[in-house]
C-alpha cells in the first residue's frame, strides 16, 4: 500500500468520525429540543422568546391559547392587534423600551382572544444580555389572571354594595330618631290639649286634637309598614311568572284608579307590550310607585298630569320608562331619589321610602334602574331594564 493510500483511509476516518459526531450532536439537539418543548408546553404560563428585533423565535402552546391562535401557525402572527385596544398603546410603548434600553418590565394587561372573550395577563419580560451589554433575547411570561381581576372586581362591587348599605343603615338609624319621633310628638303634644280641652269642655278643639293624633299615628304605621316592607324584599320570595307589561300596568293604574282621578292624570300606555317573567306581586309595587310618584310631581299647563309608559327594546335587555311632564330634577338629585328616606318635598306626605322599594325590586330582578331629567319644570323620566322572556 502507497504512503498517499493511508493518508487518504486517515482522512476519511476522521471525516466519518466528525460526521457521526455532528449526527449526535443533532440527534442530541433534537432530543433537547424536544424535551425544551414538552416542558415548556406543560407548563401553566406562556413562554415566549423574542429576538432583539422584537420578532418572537418561539412560543409555547399555552402562549398562543392565551390569545386564541393555532400554536403551529403562532410565530406568523402580528400580536399587536390581538391586545386590548385600552393597553395596545401602552404596550408598544412598554416593548419599545425595552428593545432600546434592554430593560425588563413586568405589568398587567389585556388581550381580545379570537373568541371575543376578554383575557387579563400579568406579563413579565427579561432581557438575555449578550458580551456587548445589549440583549441579544427576550423571554417573557404570561400568567392568565383573569379569575383574579374577575374576583376584585367582585369584591370591589360588594365593598360598593357594603357602603351603600351602611349609608343606607345610617339613614336608617336617622329616620327612627327622626321620622318616628316626629309624629310621636305630636301625639304626646295634641293627647295634652285634647285632655286640656276636654276638661274645659271644648268638644271641638278636643276633636281637631284626635283627628291630628289619628293622623300622626296613621303616619307612623304607614312608615313602619314601608320599613318593614323593604327589609323582606329580598328575602321573601314570590315564584316568577309570565305576565304580559300591558296587563301588569293596566292593574297598577286600577289599583291607584283613585289617586290618578285626584291629579286629573291621564295614562299614556304604548301598545302590544312584550311578555317578562318575573314576580308578579312585587312588580305592581314597581308599577304603583312610579305612576303614584309621576302623578304627585308631574303638572301640565292646565293643572292636571300627563304620565306615558312604554319600551325601548334590544337585543339583551328590555328597559322600560315611566316619563311625566311634571316639576323635573335637578341632576345632583338624579341618584339620590333612590336613597331611603330621601324626600325631595319635606312637605309632602311621602315617607320617602317608595323609590328605594323600587330599586330593591329591580335589582333583584337583574335589572337596573336610574332617572334623566334636563331640570327643573321639565319633567323626569325613570327607566328601569328587565330580561327579556325568550320566546
Amino acid at each position: 500500500m502507497k504512503f498517499g493510500e493511508n493518508n487518504n483511509q486517515d482522512l476519511m476516518r476522521q471525516i466519518e468520525d466528525l460526521q457521526k459526531q455532528v449526527n449526535d450532536l443533532k440527534t442530541t439537539l433534537s432530543e433537547s429540543e424536544d424535551k425544551f418543548r414538552r416542558l415548556t408546553d406543560s407548563a401553566p404560563v406562556g413562554i415566549y422568546f423574542n429576538d432583539a428585533q422584537g420578532k418572537a423565535v418561539y412560543i409555547n402552546n399555552k402562549c398562543a391559547e392565551l390569545v386564541g391562535v393555532p400554536a403551529d401557525n403562532a410565530l406568523n402572527f402580528d400580536w399587536i392587534p390581538f391586545l386590548h385596544p385600552d393597553d395596545r398603546d401602552r404596550m408598544v410603548s412598554e416593548w419599545e423600551n425595552a428593545f432600546k434600553n434592554s430593560t425588563e418590565f413586568h405589568c398587567e394587561y389585556r388581550w381580545v382572544h379570537q373568541d371575543g372573550r376578554i383575557v387579563w395577563t400579568l406579563g413579565e419580560v427579561i432581557p438575555i444580555l449578550g458580551e456587548d451589554g445589549k440583549a441579544a433575547m427576550f423571554i417573557g411570561t404570561l400568567t392568565d389572571i383573569t379569575e383574579r381581576k374577575q374576583a376584585e372586581k367582585e369584591r370591589e362591587s360588594l365593598i360598593v354594595q357594603l357602603q351603600d348599605r351602611t349609608a343606607e343603615q345610617e339613614r336608617f338609624i336617622y329616620t327612627v330618631s327622626h321620622d318616628l319621633k316626629s309624629p310621636l310628638v305630636n301625639i304626646s303634644c295634641f293627647a295634652d290639649l285634647a285632655e286640656l280641652d276636654l276638661n274645659s269642655g271644648d268638644q271641638v278643639s278636643a276633636k281637631n286634637d284626635l283627628a291630628i293624633i289619628k293622623q300622626s299615628a296613621l303616619r307612623m304605621r304607614r312608615l313602619l309598614d314601608e320599613l318593614l316592607e323593604i327589609s323582606r324584599i329580598g328575602i321573601k320570595k314570590n315564584q316568577e311568572e309570565v305576565v304580559n307589561l300591558n296587563t301588569l300596568i293596566e292593574e297598577g293604574i286600577f289599583n291607584l284608579s283613585g289617586l290618578i282621578k285626584e291629579f286629573h292624570t291621564t295614562i299614556e300606555v304604548e301598545s302590544d307590550l312584550p311578555d317578562v317573567r318575573l314576580d308578579k306581586q312585587r312588580f305592581i309595587q314597581v308599577i304603583e310607585n312610579l305612576i303614584s310618584n309621576a302623578c304627585r310631581y308631574s303638572r301640565s299647563a292646565n293643572g292636571g298630569s300627563i304620565v306615558k309608559i312604554g319600551v325601548v327594546r334590544n337585543t339583551e335587555k328590555l328597559t322600560c320608562y315611566v316619563k311625566d311632564n311634571g316639576v323635573g330634577l335637578e341632576a345632583d338629585y338624579l341618584e339620590k331619589v333612590f336613597g331611603l328616606f330621601e324626600k325631595l318635598d319635606s312637605t309632602s306626605d311621602s315617607t320617602g321610602v317608595g323609590l328605594a322599594i323600587v330599586k330593591r325590586i329591580i335589582e333583584n330582578h337583574g335589572g337596573r334602574i336610574w332617572a334623566e331629567s334636563e331640570g327643573l319644570g321639565q319633567g323626569t323620566t325613570f327607566f328601569f331594564t328587565l330580561p327579556v322572556e325568550k320566546q
